[in-house]
């Protein structure tokens, strides 16, 4: 007797054999031998021994693969005692902690993607997360991860309401509940602790200073729900601080790369990562980058352009539809692409090993925080005023090396509460709103209308030849009107009127109490008379 794709011989038993008995389940069955050395002959077991092994591996083999009908039998050759382990060929694919095996010759190897999908369809089986776990109870399950659900669903008009329906209901509606028991998909979208019943079933970040250099770890650990919730905040507030830079007195936050896209990548991850296979998502984190890995099960060669759709884990897919994460499934990498070039940020790639096991999306930081990264000595001084559609292109042309180059406007106003980096302070402002506690009725002839209406102040004309004083009354009239509206009443540029308003404070006729946005003029003296 030699060892075949149906004979395997072991000189004593270990709880890694089961590997061996699931492998045979998988394939056409087979015998397991133990005391047995590699040649087929007995190296005996212990009296002792053989009575607790014929007791508890059946029981390990109930437990771990959900087996029945495997007969565990001793045996004795040359007054020496053995076991034989018959393996029928098993009608739905079996696993083992999250795997599946499979008896290829004289080795076992994890079940791959193309023998796993066949093995589904000629055995008219179930998805890998449609079958069932034992000893977890719906009691064991998460209730946050349950109001997580209810209320994005709620947010989702395309889904059916379901806000007043308890766990079990939700589960049956999800068909998570098959023969009165959790499925895979339950456990892995709703249980506390997930990664206790399949290993592996968490995210893993870390923050490279280089490929082979990591610099800190963190493992996130929960439901899916929970972890499609806190992932986000975890690289926002840990790994993906935002940049700050000042546009006059309004502090800019700038993100690396546009949130849309990474929800997309992610959450691609958690529904369609091959969670038997044991491993996490893992998240690398550099300074001008970053990439998201899972193990997949696509087919080799696979590509954006040239791909076929497959659903491992249907299940967990469709929650997350229901839930409104996605909005239709196969649409996932389109938005990422357009996110990222709505942001400018290159196109991400999306990379697969030659056997189709794992993913990789890598996204590239944009060009705007690459900018405001290696120039924010130019960028943070408060009170500057930044015009951001210039940053980039002063960037590439190698401009923002130069000392001398500046992007503060000398005739910027900080406490100006209209400061906006993309309006031209030449240009006189249009389609400002002005407030009718403004606009004064009055007998005196004028010299400006707004909307159609004849405009003076306190009974004063408004006189082009003296624009500070234009400006003051307006102030005095009116403690919350902005520079905007200066501008468009006067018909002046924010230029103009900046530089009149220094000029009036330097006289101590004024002064502008409170933040941009919220404060208000105070008037200090009455104008001189000219």
């Amino acid at each position: 007797m030699i060892e075949t794709d149906r004979i395997e011989f072991k000189q004593s038993w270990r709880d890694e054999y089961l590997e061996h008995i699931c492998g045979m389940a998988n394939a056409e069955g087979g015998s397991l031998f133990i005391g047995l050395d590699d040649n087929g002959a007995p190296v005996g077991i212990a009296e002792k021994d053989i009575r607790k092994l014929l007791e508890d591996i059946p029981n390990k083999i109930v437990d771990g693969l959900h087996l029945y009908n495997v007969k565990v039998r001793p045996l004795s050759s040359e007054g020496k005692y053995y076991i034989e382990i018959v393996v029928p060929q098993c009608n739905e694919t079996v696993s083992l902690k999250g795997k599946s095996y499979i008896r290829i010759g004289t080795t076992t190897r994890v079940m791959g993607f193309d023998s796993y999908r066949e093995a589904l369809m000629e055995r008219g089986s179930l998805a890998w997360d449609s079958f069932t776990v034992d000893d977890v109870s719906i009691e064991d399950l998460d209730e946050d991860s349950f109001r997580i659900f209810k209320k994005k669903s709620s947010e989702n008009k395309s889904s059916s309401p379901v806000q007043d329906y308890d766990r079990n209901r939700i589960l049956e509606e999800l068909k998570l509940i098959r023969g009165g028991k959790l499925t895979r998909a339950a456990v892995l979208l709703f249980h506390r602790k997930p990664d206790d019943i399949i290993p592996g079933a968490f995210i893993r970040i870390g923050k490279m200073e280089s490929s082979e250099d990591v610099s800190s770890k963190f493992e996130l650990h929960g439901s899916l729900m929970r972890l499609s919730q806190d992932i986000f905040e975890i690289l926002e507030t840990r790994y993906l601080s935002a940049l700050i830079s000042y546009n006059g007195n309004d502090r800019i936050e700038t993100y690396p790369y546009p949130e849309l896209a990474l929800r997309e990548a992610i959450f691609n991850s958690l529904m369609h990562s091959d969670w038997s296979v044991g491993e996490p998502i893992l998240i690398r984190v550099f300074n001008d980058s970053l990439d998201i890995s899972n193990r997949a099960v696509l087919q080799p060669g696979w590509s954006i352009t040239e791909h076929r759709s497959f659903q491992l884990n249907p299940l967990i897919s469709e929650t997350f539809e229901k839930a409104g994460f996605v909005e239709k499934f196969g649409t996932g990498i389109s938005k990422i692409i357009s996110s990222c070039k709505e942001n400018g940020n290159r196109t991400p790639s999306f990379e697969v090993t030659s056997d189709g096991k794992e993913m990789t999306v890598a996204f590239s930081a944009s060009s705007l925080y690459v900018a405001i990264e290696k120039y924010r000595d130019k960028l943070e001084r408060k009170g500057s005023f930044v015009d951001y559609r210039k940053v980039v292109e002063l960037m590439n042309s190698g401009k923002l090396d130069d000392p001398n180059v500046t992007l503060i406007d000398p005739d910027y106003d900080p406490n100006d509460p209209d400061s906006d980096p993309n309006l031209d302070p030449d240009s006189v402002p249009e389609n400002v709103d002005i407030p009718e506690s403004t606009i004064i009725p009055s007998k005196h002839v004028t010299v400006f209308t707004v909307n159609g209406k004849p405009l003076s102040v306190h009974g004063k004309i408004l006189v082009h030849g003296i624009p500070s004083r234009n400006i003051y009354e307006l102030v005095k009239a009116n403690p919350k009107i902005s520079y905007s509206q200066i501008a468009a009443i006067l018909k002046l540029s924010r230029k103009t009127v900046s530089r009149n308003i220094a000029n009036l404070r330097e006289k101590g006729l004024i002064q502008f109490e409170g933040k941009p946005r919220n404060g208000e003029w105070k008037v200090l003296k009455e104008y001189p008379n000219e």
